[in-house]
């Protein structure tokens, strides 16, 4: 399994009352998330941040590729 380094963009939210310029400047959130690749197709990539020596996995994140900006490679 790869360990990659993935920059990628979310949406973003805030509920309450702003000022108009705040808003304005209001943009999606800018994420890293560090995984070994489970699963890569041309829709999305999918990561685990924890593994097990039984080749189990846990919290599993996948990100649309869509909103993906680079991913990088990580040495182990």
């Amino acid at each position: 399994m790869k360990l990659v380094k993935i920059d990628w963009v979310d949406s973003a939210t805030i509920d309450g009352w702003v000022s108009v310029a705040y808003a304005e400047d209001f943009n999606p959130s800018a994420c890293e998330t560090v995984g070994w690749v489970v699963k890569k197709t041309r829709e999305y990539i999918t990561v685990t941040s924890s593994r097990s020596d039984t080749v189990n996995y846990s919290q599993l994140m996948t990100i649309p590729r869509k909103c993906v900006i680079s991913i990088k490679e990580l040495a182990e």
